[in-house]
């Protein structure tokens, strides 16, 4: 028996490829209940799947997390002991997932190493084949690192590895052998019936030779892994195009669209080196893209972002998941109302284009300095007007901290009632349809306020360069902190710097200067 599933005629389907007529399908499963079919296609194609390129950092979390529920840290922390203590791993702190040519003449001592350190692996390593470098070794993808793999350390101890760690350097070196076992091959088989004027399709795929999974034997599958290997590999008996085909059972299955799984250490790891996919500018998105400048942070750099947020209470865990606290949810809402650049991927994306201006001695360097200084003293200016002040420590408002929101007033945008927060810098109200609204008070007394409306604080761009400037030799005092501006050389030309450098690094231009 081959479960198989209907073809919705596409004037039933909705723009997701969905089947909203209960009736229309309900139809179906009558008409063709007890009914016999005829095969109408039949295609069995070969098809090949290359093995996984060896870990780089994000990689190796991101499989860590998936199949044994580790946080980023802590895989990066096992890397680290196994690249510092055991001497059992390469450099970790890598973005790159391929290996210099060089590196091929190794390959034989790196084996020996794996069957000395684990006689119990010999069998894997035995039927590996040495005779031609992969797509893995590749001068041309190689970046500051190359993949963390195995070392040519014969005296590795897996008995004296933590329990982590011995599952880390499981990964790395499955993932080093599975370079060198050949392609995982298997039949694509797709069959169509036609019952009823109604037509019906399943996939199927039948290994015929295991190749690189071969170094997963016995190794634990993440749930998601396990689950689409089991869907995938469906076998379907052989048959051939006019074979009848009876019908035993026709059921209508209900199902529903659910929201975006919460993220995980690894699939959180996964989103902030893929934050091109949330900004729409098209060259803004093409900068993010490039993989020295791709996503939030660096491969060395994420773990301890995450981190940092659950040690400051922002983020916590349930069971594997990542979830926000009300005090994460708190700051975030008091960002998007009064500096949402802060939390806009864009805002990245438009400092490394100046960065590579910069590098290409289009933008001088002072004048980038210059820019930041202008936009973060107005930002400061701006969350010391317009956040919450610190409450006095001694008491608490009436409800707070005994779990019921407490509202009061409405919106002013939306006019739904405004909910009292409170985050690390104080009081503040916010819409309580957040994020639907993003609308924002200061606290008065116990009750919303008002806020006074001020501009908002300029990024760094031409437009604030522009303004930025004075004639030679004029006397001008620094628009940041009164004091007397002084005449400066630099590589690029003279500019105007303030004199209480370095506790104000406001800048000018000259005008008529190289710098503008």
């Amino acid at each position: 028996v081959v479960s198989m599933d209907w073809v919705a005629p596409k004037d039933l389907l909705d723009a997701d490829g969905h089947c909203l007529t209960k009736a229309a399908v309900d139809q179906v499963a009558t008409k063709i209940k007890g009914k016999s079919g005829r095969l109408s296609k039949v295609q069995v194609t070969p098809e090949r799947e290359l093995a996984p390129l060896p870990y780089c950092l994000e990689t190796l979390q991101r499989d860590g997390s998936a199949r044994y529920g580790f946080k980023a840290q802590t895989v990066l922390d096992a890397c680290q002991a196994l690249y510092e203590k055991h001497k059992a791993a390469t450099y970790p702190r890598t973005d790159c997932e391929y290996l210099p040519q060089s590196m091929f003449g190794e390959v034989g001592r790196v084996m020996d190493c794996l069957k000395s350190s684990d006689p119990s692996i010999g069998k894997i390593v035995a039927s590996a084949s040495i005779d031609n470098a992969g797509r893995v070794f590749n001068d041309k993808k190689i970046t500051a690192h190359h993949a963390i793999i195995p070392t040519l350390n014969p005296d590795v101890k897996m008995a004296n590895m933590t329990q982590e760690e011995r599952l880390v350097y499981d990964l790395i070196r499955r993932r080093y052998l599975a370079q060198f076992l050949g392609d995982f091959e298997f039949e694509q088989t797709r069959i169509e019936v036609e019952c009823q004027g109604e037509f019906f399709t399943k996939m199927g795929k039948t290994p015929t030779r295991p190749g690189w999974k071969r170094a997963y034997d016995g190794i634990l599958e993440s749930p998601k892994a396990k689950e689409r290997a089991a869907a995938a590999e469906v076998t379907i008996p052989a048959v051939k195009v006019g074979d009848q085909a009876l019908n035993v059972k026709a059921s209508v299955e209900k199902t529903a669209t659910k929201p975006p799984k919460r993220y995980t250490d690894g699939t959180l790891i996964a989103a902030m080196g893929s934050i091109d996919k949330v900004i729409d500018d098209p060259r803004l998105r093409r900068i993010m893209q490039t993989k020295e400048k791709a996503g939030i942070g660096t491969d060395a750099t994420r773990a301890a972002t995450i981190e940092g947020l659950f040690k400051r209470q922002y983020i916590e865990n349930q069971k594997r998941f990542i979830v926000p606290t009300e005090r994460g949810m708190n700051l975030i809402e008091m960002i998007e109302g009064i500096a949402p650049e802060l939390a806009d991927p864009v805002l990245t994306a438009e400092w490394e284009d100046k960065m590579m201006q910069i590098a290409a001695g289009t933008l001088p360097l002072p004048v980038f300095e210059q820019d930041i200084s202008t936009w973060l003293n107005a930002l400061i200016e701006k969350i010391r007007t317009q956040a919450p002040a610190r409450p006095a420590r001694a008491g608490r408002g009436p409800g707070e901290g005994q779990g019921a929101p407490v509202e009061a007033g409405e919106c002013p945008s939306c006019g739904a009632p405004m909910r009292r927060r409170e985050i690390a810098f104080g009081v503040f109200w916010g819409c309580s349809t957040f994020p639907k609204c993003k609308t924002s008070l200061p606290d008065a007394g116990g009750v919303p306020g008002q806020r006074a409306e001020r501009p908002p604080a300029p990024r760094p761009g031409p437009a604030n360069r522009a303004a930025a400037t004075a004639p030679a030799g004029a006397a001008v005092n620094c628009s940041l902190c009164a004091k007397p501006m002084v005449l400066r050389s630099g590589p690029r030309g003279p500019f105007y710097g303030c004199s209480g450098y370095p506790a104000c690094r406001s800048i000018m231009n000259i005008e008529g200067s190289k710098l503008e």
